[in-house]
């Protein structure tokens, strides 16, 4: 029998407010400048975003949530889409580089704590 393993993790507020930053750019991203995947498609990513940006708005002073395998692929998805942007458009700086060394540490972060492994 398989048991049901549920993490919790904690987001610090200033980390929560920067992936919320990276949710709303890769929502608009996905609409107006992604790959040509099929338009239903697109609006499927779009609700997921939508929800999970709702979810974070609606974690206020507590830190800790749930975090499903989509929504950590939705936020994986955010940030590499971010940080590929980042890379394209900003002139390399110290400050670019350490926006996307911030951004992928994020990246490990959420991936590292909320992420279940099955063996």
């Amino acid at each position: 029998m398989e048991d049901n393993i549920t993490l919790i993790g904690v987001i610090n507020p200033n980390d929560l407010h920067a992936l919320m930053y990276m949710l709303s750019f890769y929502k608009k991203w996905l609409l107006l400048l992604a790959n040509p995947a099929p338009l239903a498609e697109r609006y499927e990513k779009f609700s997921e975003l939508r929800l999970l940006l709702a979810k974070f708005s609606m974690l206020g002073d507590q830190q800790a949530t749930l975090l499903t395998d989509g929504e950590i692929d939705c936020i994986n998805q955010a940030i590499k889409a971010f940080v590929t942007q980042v890379e394209k458009q900003i002139p390399e700086s110290e400050n670019r580089a350490e926006v996307i060394e911030n951004c992928e540490r994020l990246r490990a972060y959420i991936i590292m704590t909320f992420k279940v492994t099955k063996e």
